[in-house]
Parts: C-alpha cells; sequence; structure tokens
C-alpha cells in the first residue's frame, strides 16, 4: 500500500492539470467570439459619414470651442481615445468657464474671518455692522453663526428688531452684544415686547431699552416683571417711575436679586437713608445699585463723616457717592487747605458738592478752586 501511494499522487497531479486546461480553452474561446462579433460591427457600422465632396457643399458651419476634437478618420483607432484628440489650452487664452466652485474645503480655523467668502451669512452680518471678531474666543458663537442661513435663520430676526422700532444702524451692536438672540424663540421675543407695550411703554421706549441693553430679550416675562416688582413694592414706586427707572438704567434687572437686597439694606440701615430719600437716589443715580458696596461704604464715610454732608443733601446729589474715595479727598482737602470747603447753600461762597466730583482737576481749579492746575499738583505733591 505504500508503494501504491506516489502512484495515486501523480495521477491526481495530472488530472488537475488537464481541469485547468480545460478551463483556460473555455476562456480563450469565449473571447476569440467577443472579437469576432466586435469585428462584425465595424465591417457594417451603423454610424454613417458625410462625404467629403457634399460636406464641402454645406453652408459653414460655427467653431464649437471645445477641448476634444473628433477625427473622422481614426474614429476607431485604438491610438484615440474613443476617437477624440484632447486640446489643450494656451496659457493667454481667455477662460469661459465658471471654476468658482472649485477650491480646497475649509478646515480647522482661529478665527471666523477664514468662513467670509463662502458664508453669506458672516458676509450679511458684517454689512450690518457685527463686530464679528469678538467672537473668536467663544467657539459655541462662531459654530452657530457659521450654520446659520441667512435667508431662514437671521432674516426674521433682523425683521422683528425692525418692527421693535431699533434704528438700523443700531442692528450691528446689537447682534455684537446679544448673539444668541438667533437661538431665541420668535414667538417668546413677540412675547417679551407685548409685556412692555401692556404696561405702557411707548414704541421709543422700547427701542431706548433695546439700545442701552439688548441682553434685556434674553430673559423670560416672569424674571422681567418679579424684578420690576421688586423696585416697585421696595422703594414704594408708582409705574412712572418704575418706567422711568428701566429707560435709565435697563441693566438693572440683570443682577442678581440678593445683590440688589443688600445694596438696597445697605442704603437704609446702615447709611441711615430714610425711605423716600433712598428712593430718590435710586431715580437719580440707580448706577449705584451696581458699584461695589466696599467702594460705596467708603465713598459714604468720607462724603458723611468729613466732610459733614447730610442725608438731604446726599439724596438731593447722589453723584457725590458715585466718586471714588481718592479722588474726592483729594479735592476737599485742597479746597480745605485754600479755605473754600462751605458745602451749606444757606451759606456765602457756597460750594456744590456736584460740582467737585464734576470735570476734570483743570475745570475744577479753574471754576471751583479760582487756580492754577500747577497749584494743585503742587499741592497734591504733599498728600
Amino acid at each position: 500500500m505504500v508503494l501504491l501511494k506516489p502512484f495515486f499522487v501523480q495521477i491526481a497531479r495530472k488530472v488537475d492539470l488537464c481541469l485547468k486546461s480545460e478551463v483556460i480553452f473555455r476562456q480563450c474561446s469565449s473571447i476569440s467570439s467577443i472579437n469576432k462579433q466586435i469585428s462584425e460591427k465595424q465591417e457594417s457600422p451603423r454610424i454613417t459619414f458625410v462625404p467629403k465632396e457634399i460636406d464641402d457643399n454645406l453652408p459653414e458651419r460655427t467653431e464649437i470651442n471645445s477641448f476634444f476634437k473628433i477625427n473622422r478618420d481614426n474614429f476607431y483607432d485604438d491610438d484615440y481615445l474613443h476617437g477624440f484628440e484632447v486640446k489643450l489650452p494656451k496659457a493667454l487664452d481667455e477662460n469661459t468657464e465658471d471654476v468658482s466652485h472649485l477650491s480646497t474645503e475649509t478646515g480647522a480655523s482661529f478665527n471666523i474671518a477664514s468662513f467670509a467668502d463662502k458664508s453669506k451669512t458672516v458676509q450679511e452680518l458684517t454689512k450690518l455692522g457685527v463686530e464679528l471678531w469678538k467672537f473668536d474666543k467663544h467657539l459655541e458663537i462662531v459654530k452657530m453663526i457659521v450654520n446659520l442661513n441667512f435667508d431662514k435663520d437671521v432674516k426674521p430676526y433682523i425683521q422683528f428688531l425692525h418692527d421693535t422700532g431699533l434704528p438700523v444702524h443700531q442692528f450691528g451692536p446689537f447682534i455684537t452684544k446679544f448673539p444668541k438672540i438667533f437661538q431665541e424663540d420668535l414667538d417668546d421675543l413677540h412675547t417679551r415686547i407685548r409685556y412692555l407695550r401692556a404696561h405702557n411703554y411707548k414704541p421709543s421706549m422700547i427701542a431706548t431699552i433695546l439700545e442701552k441693553h439688548p441682553l434685556w430679550l434674553s430673559y423670560t416675562t416672569q424674571e422681567i416683571d418679579s424684578k420690576l416688582g421688586y423696585f416697585q413694592n421696595e422703594f414704594k414706586l408708582k409705574a412712572n417711575n418704575v418706567r422711568l427707572l428701566t429707560l435709565k438704567l435697563p441693566k438693572l434687572i440683570s443682577y442678581d436679586k440678593m445683590v440688589l437686597e443688600k445694596k438696597t439694606f445697605a442704603f437704609k440701615k446702615e447709611f441711615g437713608f430714610e425711605p423716600e430719600q433712598a428712593a430718590l437716589i435710586l431715580l437719580s443715580s440707580p448706577r449705584l445699585w451696581t458699584k461695589c458696596l466696599k467702594n460705596l461704604r467708603n465713598s459714604f464715610d468720607y462724603a458723611h463723616n468729613t466732610m459733614c454732608l447730610s442725608h438731604e443733601i446726599l439724596s438731593l446729589q447722589p453723584c457725590i457717592l458715585n466718586c471714588r474715595k481718592s479722588r474726592l479727598e483729594a479735592r476737599h482737602q485742597f479746597l480745605v487747605h485754600i479755605k473754600k470747603a462751605q458745602y451749606d447753600p444757606l451759606k456765602p461762597l457756597y460750594v456744590s458738592p456736584k460740582d467737585i466730583v464734576s470735570g476734570t482737576d483743570s475745570e475744577f481749579c479753574a471754576n471751583i478752586a479760582k487756580t492754577t492746575i500747577l497749584t494743585y499738583n503742587d499741592f497734591l505733591k504733599t498728600l
């Protein structure tokens, strides 16, 4: 049995070779039949050409500007690419084909300026005066603007701003300060405007509010009503006074309610102002509620205890509390030095506390101290 094994192996190899030869023979036969069919088609082509003598009698045809030229004599020649000969343009030939769409894809970028050539939204916002470079530090805002469709996603909001009465030249600064308006629901924005109209805000007043503080539209009607209601109830303000406060400083509603309560407590309890005086200060200088409480304490302490200004005078001229202590101290000591520190309106040579903190040093010396700026600067060196 062992002796017969090499014999059977040789027989198996011969059978395998025969099978492979049969497959190769069949493939060659099929290829020859295909070649025969192609040759028959070439002998009787379906395409007919116009004879040369008839073609010469035909009217002259306009030349077609093409990069491919048909050669009739070698239409079926393998040396030509399907009968076409490539006609390459010359260096100075005029290009009539639009190739503006052929460009590299915009990759990662460090600023929004790289999208200006392709993004219609970026182009139109730039025309409106939006300072897009300010968004480079905020990646989520850049992604939002680049993905916006100007006609569908931006135009309705611009129309909304126009309907609110906001001037056209303020569209750019408004969007610069509040770019996330495009993420707000238009129905909610209309509701917030209707809230103001329902509380007797005129269109000009609404436009002023939006111009001063665009982020007003980011707050819900419940939040706005809660902040305005707090000031009205805490200071016993009338509706007209609430509207006046809103026009003077719309930004006041964006502050946390606890911060506002601390400032109110400081004026009424720490500083000792009466409720009517605190309300008068709020309507005259609402910015004091946004000032640092420590600086506010220092200014009040120096004005009331050192300069001996009464609560009544401070409530009528609260701008003195908005001045930093160092400036107030320097000018007061200079008036004391020249013996003109007289703040009682019932006595002669009265100096208004408002004039002390107003204007530049030159104006203070010329109008109040009646001295030269050199004298005032020499005095500051002694402090």
